[in-house]
């Protein structure tokens, strides 16, 4: 596994979610790999990024509940060597149009929030109207 990651990384355009993750799914149509329960899903403009799936599902049900639509939701599980982290997923969204606001879950274990956390605090402070 350690090495399809860092060959992915290095010489690819494609992306590993994760090696344990329900994948990813646009909640537009646009895409759905992985094993994502459907009906939980309305179109918005609300990224979510969580390393576990199940909260990943918990997270889009209840904003789905409150009326707010998914741009993009990537489970990208809570594998000790992740394909996607949190801050691939950040850098993804920053540039993307659908999405006007980005919702991380995360869990215990490793540094991908505080790594996050710093991305963020990085892009807030060169960007002018920060999702």
């Amino acid at each position: 596994m350690k090495k399809v990651h860092s060959m992915l990384r290095t010489q690819s355009k494609s992306r590993l979610v994760g090696a344990n993750s329900p994948g990813m799914i646009s909640a537009a149509g646009k895409c759905r790999l992985g094993f994502h329960p459907l009906a939980t899903f309305m179109p918005g403009n609300v990224a979510i990024i969580a390393k576990s799936g199940t909260l990943s599902y918990e997270t889009v049900a209840s904003t789905t509940r409150a009326g707010v639509g998914q741009s993009l939701v990537i489970g990208m599980g809570g594998d000790p060597l992740p394909g996607t982290d949190f801050v691939d997923a950040l850098r993804a969204f920053e540039n993307d149009e659908d999405t006007k606001g980005i919702i991380i879950v995360g869990e215990i274990g490793g540094r991908a929030e505080e790594d996050a956390a710093e991305w963020i605090k990085d892009y807030r402070n060169r960007t002018q109207n920060p999702k």
